[in-house]
């Protein structure tokens, strides 16, 4: 019991060390804890999950077995003040143990059968009698308490995002709008020869930060994943989304007479027409460009192209229904 106060805050997990953070030390035997921690982990990373989850999951658990302890010792100011009453005697292992097990189990009944196995042997390694019986009851309660404080934070909301209008206020672009639409089937055209380079959004924020991180000044590093055609890109969107992909290609010539013609537009009205003839040249000038200075100097390491297109699939169809 002794050694709890030395090894109780050991790191807790990279997805939940921000939200795992609250203190904990009591004489819990730390072994109790960790092993508790680590299944944990284990739990809230088995499929299906996503690091989101993973924060959320975790920390409602390591919340429960802090409230759960510290009611019986009292080391701490509760995080539910005066909800959680434990008898003196009761033990911070069995309340530790309860508390855990509960909260995972509740959050992923898909590894019951794991979790009861390991609260059956964490249990047993604690003499029988009332303390044990009182710790149980503790992290029960525990468990119950923080679930129901969690069971309607809106962690599962749809939030439709309406873009503003005002100058700064972000907007969707052109190229986004079309994969949209392949996303969904409603593309019926592609531009034959549109080429160019591409890379997923995610990959291009990650490697601004790593060229902030490690990036030479005045060193200029190339972001793409690779040089693909328009056609490919659609295509990638209505067979991840099972639609039909854009059967007809339009000539360049044939968007270079309405990119004039959006230049007379322009010129006439004095308001920006998206569809002109430098719009359309920018469509198949762009040569073949190479990333491998940002992997070598930033270990950057992108996605293919071909899979941000159908993770960028599944969100415009999931935000669709959520705006209907």
């Amino acid at each position: 019991m002794s050694k709890l106060k030395s090894k109780l805050m050991l790191s807790i997990g990279m997805p939940m060390a921000v939200a795992l953070a609250t203190p904990f030390a009591s004489p819990a035997h730390a072994d109790t804890v960790t092993d508790w921690n680590a299944i944990m982990q284990a739990t809230v990373s088995t499929a299906p999950s996503n690091p989101f989850f993973q924060a959320r999951w975790g920390a409602i658990v390591q919340l429960a077995v802090f409230e759960a302890v510290n009611a019986i010792e009292g080391d701490y100011e509760p995080y539910l003040a005066g909800v959680i009453i434990a008898p003196p005697g009761a033990s911070p292992d069995a309340a530790a143990i309860a508390a855990a097990y509960r909260t995972l189990v509740t959050l992923r009944p898909g590894s019951a059968a794991a979790l009861d196995a390991a609260r059956a042997a964490s249990l047993a390694a604690i003499p029988d009698g009332p303390a044990k019986d009182a710790g149980i009851a503790a992290g029960e309660d525990a468990a119950a308490a923080m679930l129901l404080l969690r069971a309607n934070d809106g962690w599962n909301a749809v939030v439709p995002y309406t873009p503003g209008t005002a100058p700064g206020d972000w907007q969707p672009t052109p190229h986004g709008k079309q994969l949209a639409l392949a996303a969904v089937g409603k593309l019926p055209f592609y531009v034959k020869g549109w080429t160019g380079e591409a890379v997923g959004v995610e990959d291009a924020a990650a490697a601004l930060l790593l060229a902030a991180e490690k990036g030479r000044n005045g060193e200029r590093y190339i972001i793409s994943e690779r040089f693909i055609s328009v056609r490919e890109l659609y295509e990638t969107a209505a067979e991840a989304a099972g639609v039909p992909a854009p059967r007809f290609g339009v000539p360049l010539p044939v968007m270079y007479a309405m990119g004039y013609a959006g230049d007379l537009v322009r010129t006439v009205t004095r308001r920006d027409f998206q569809l002109t003839s430098r719009s359309v040249r920018l469509m198949h000038i762009w040569p073949r460009l190479d990333h491998g200075k940002a992997e070598r100097e930033l270990g950057w390491q992108p996605t293919p192209v071909h899979e941000s297109v159908r993770r960028a699939t599944k969100f415009f169809r999931e935000h669709r229904r959520g705006n209907r």
